[in-house]
């Protein structure tokens, strides 16, 4: 398999695993409204699911200008859980955490950041 074509699907299992849990986590505040932190006045979870669809549509170029709506929906959900590790990091504020007790603000982080490190990746080999 073309090392492009395998990080083209490795960014669809990342995306997916993120939805799964996004979309979970959605879930619960919808019926509990207890689960996401706040983000400009609403849950945090709903932008970033929405987002991440964003991302998946873009990923496989199903309208013109791709790109830009990927980097948008991987940006946005990056950001977000920057912010949110560092405010974790430095104990202003408190990540919905696993049953482990890690923040999902740090599995989030490391998952969009390797999506977009991937994305780099396989666009620096498209262009070979």
């Amino acid at each position: 398999m073309k090392l492009s074509r395998f990080i083209f699907w490795a960014i669809v299992v990342i995306a997916l695993i993120v939805l799964n849990s996004i979309w979970d986590l959605s879930y619960r505040q919808w019926t509990t409204g207890s689960v996401c932190p706040p983000l400009l006045g609403m849950p945090a979870c709903y932008p970033i699911l929405t987002a991440v669809i964003l991302l998946l549509v873009s990923h496989f170029k199903l309208y013109k200008g791709h790109l830009i709506g990927f980097f948008i929906g991987a940006g946005v959900p990056w950001s977000v859980a920057v912010y949110a590790s560092v405010r974790q990091f430095i104990e202003m504020a408190q990540c919905p955490k696993t049953t482990e007790g890690i923040p999902y603000c740090y599995i989030s982080l490391a998952m969009f950041t390797t999506i977009i490190v991937l994305k780099f990746i396989q666009l620096s080999l498209n262009k070979k």
